[in-house]
């Protein structure tokens, strides 16, 4: 029987394809936004809490997708963090 050809896939290869496969992404970005769509109005933050909305904003994307969200927020100049599920582990493919 004999071996099968042997398929070396360097570094040079891996970089290139990724981006290849990017670029169809980015362009069906663009086709699929909707005329006239903008991004959602940032949550008011006081100094010190969090929105009262948001905990069951991001509850309603779990439930709409059957999955766990985490999500960790930083506020760089004051240095106060916040996060939801920010205790829980989660697989390394999905951070």
């Amino acid at each position: 029987m004999p071996t099968p050809p042997q398929i070396h896939l360097g570094r040079r290869w891996m970089l290139a394809s990724s981006t290849l496969l990017a670029l169809p992404g980015t362009a069906l970005a663009r086709l699929t936004a909707l005329p006239g769509a903008s991004a959602p109005a940032p949550l008011p933050l006081s100094s010190g809490s969090m929105p009262p909305e948001l905990p069951a904003i991001l509850a309603a994307i779990e439930a709409r997708h059957g999955g766990r969200l985490g999500l960790s927020v930083s506020h760089l100049p004051s240095g106060e963090t916040w996060g939801w599920r920010a205790s829980e582990r989660f697989e390394p493919c999905s951070t």
